[in-house]
């Protein structure tokens, strides 16, 4: 089905991503990397020289050919599956059945859209059945498919189907970090704002491993943020919980569900929050006989947190 331009643009503009694998023509690879990089050459002197560059300056005169060479052999060289690296993997003879992190690997992809830069960290995980991957691979794994026009959401899940495929596990997860200057330099020119997305497989699935996971994969440094936030809520809501408590019995509410809405509004927050969920989850946190018993129990959690990591 086709779409008309202001659809096309709609979908750029809005980074939406239409496929879930990389859209590639069926004869992508029926000329050599030497014929796309002349072809490519052309190009980028077409564009140059509609632009007003003089290309006979010596600074300008080689960049249609850096350019072309730049994006068949680095920038986009994750399209070409010759390049896909051999993800050898080894039999867990320690048997290590827990979960393994390998956090802040680089991302330099390019925005499909803009064919701007897209820059940031991924957190890829997995779960042992057998097998165990070389650390270094799973660098290269998501370096070759971030090396493509892509989006986020794919680029995370291609990472995470690659490991599964390798391991032979579903027992895989990716989160990815990023800053797109698509975004950035251009269009809105938010500087500050980053786009996180995840995906879990198997295990990862299930509440408890998928909040593990996240408590791995988090900084230190946003953990102890997340802390401070907390603590400035928690006092907030203890300046007003007398009041809270006196209309309470005033009302004298048995049901729970009010009573959430009345006592505790923060909770409403930790439990739509995953990072505070985790919290909540690393103490074990059963849900307690009424609202304002859990929120006895958060303000201990985070002051524990806080002496952890003397937060002041």
């Amino acid at each position: 089905m086709k779409i008309n331009d202001d659809r096309i643009d709609e979908i750029g503009e809005n980074h939406v991503g239409t496929s879930a694998k990389t859209p590639l023509r069926a004869d992508a690879f029926d000329i050599s990397d030497t014929e796309k990089i002349a072809r490519i050459q052309e190009s980028v002197k077409d564009i140059l020289t509609t632009l007003g560059m003089d290309l006979e300056d010596d600074s300008l005169r080689g960049t249609p050919k850096r350019v072309a060479k730049a994006f068949v052999n680095e920038l986009f060289m994750g399209l070409n599956p010759a390049n896909k690296p051999n993800a050898s993997t080894f039999e867990n003879n320690y048997n290590y059945r827990e979960m393994l992190v390998e956090k802040n690997i680089v991302v330099y992809s390019t925005c499909e859209h803009h064919l701007l830069p897209i820059v940031g960290r991924a957190h890829v995980a997995y779960i042992s059945n057998g097998k165990v991957i070389g650390l270094s691979k799973m660098n290269r794994i998501v370096e070759y498919f971030a090396k493509r026009p892509q989006v986020q959401e794919r680029l995370t899940m291609q990472v995470v189907q690659a490991m599964q495929e390798a391991l032979g596990t579903d027992d895989v997860a990716c989160v990815i970090d990023a800053k797109h200057l698509c975004v950035n330099s251009r269009g809105i020119k938010d500087i500050d704002s980053s786009t996180v997305t995840a995906e879990f497989g198997g295990k990862f699935k299930e509440k408890e491993t998928k909040l593990i996971s996240q408590k791995n994969i988090l900084s230190e440094a946003d953990f102890k943020k997340k802390i401070v936030e907390l603590r400035s809520e928690i006092k907030n809501y203890n300046q007003n919980r007398n009041k809270m408590l006196a209309d309470f019995n005033r009302l004298k509410i048995d049901n729970t569900n009010n009573l959430l809405k009345l006592i505790n509004p923060i909770l409403v927050k930790f439990s739509n929050d995953k990072e505070i969920a985790i919290i909540l989850q690393k103490k074990d946190l059963v849900v307690a006989k009424t609202q304002l018993d859990i929120t006895d129990e958060v303000i201990k959690i985070v002051n524990s947190e806080v002496k952890e990591f003397k937060i002041k």
